[in-house]
């Protein structure tokens, strides 16, 4: 997936992608006894990933046919409104999300608004009242100020 192995020490394994942005590296524990796939507090639900310099439609294909082959079952790419994902579980257990970068979360709402409100994909509209009852609210310091000045 664009990881390259740089270090190693005991059982524990660092990949580190030619990105320099956030989350360019993953450490991977190699456990070869049998380990209990339960997922909670403290075990990871998934890991998502953009293409390292190729974040489109084209190159999701790309990857999609490419671990088709290992073979894992890789879902089809699906529309997640901000981006579009395919997603794929390792023989560990862990849940692997390769997303593309368009077509982003500015498509709908200017930069300066993001996370002002609450953005759900279409088929999840119908549990918005749901949703929003068991959110905490979170004040973002820069729209504080914009209601402030009104």
């Amino acid at each position: 997936m664009g990881f390259a192995g740089v270090a190693q020490e005991g059982n524990r394994i660092r990949f580190v992608s030619p990105s320099t942005a956030p989350g360019n590296r993953i450490d991977i524990l190699v456990q070869s006894q049998g380990v209990d796939r339960r997922t909670g507090a403290g075990t990871v639900h998934h890991i998502a990933t953009s293409h390292s310099g190729r974040p489109n439609d084209s190159a999701q294909i790309e990857w999609r046919e490419a671990l088709s082959k290992v073979p894992l079952h890789v879902t089809q790419a699906l529309d997640r409104t901000c981006f579009h994902s395919i997603y794929f579980r390792e023989s560990g257990g862990v849940l692997f999300e390769i997303a593309t970068d368009p077509p982003g979360f500015t498509f709908d709402e200017p930069v300066e608004h993001l996370g002002a409100a609450l953005k759900l994909p279409p088929w999840l509209e119908s549990r918005r009242a749901d949703i929003e009852q068991v959110l905490l609210p979170i004040e973002l310091p820069h729209l504080r100020k914009e209601r402030t000045d009104d």
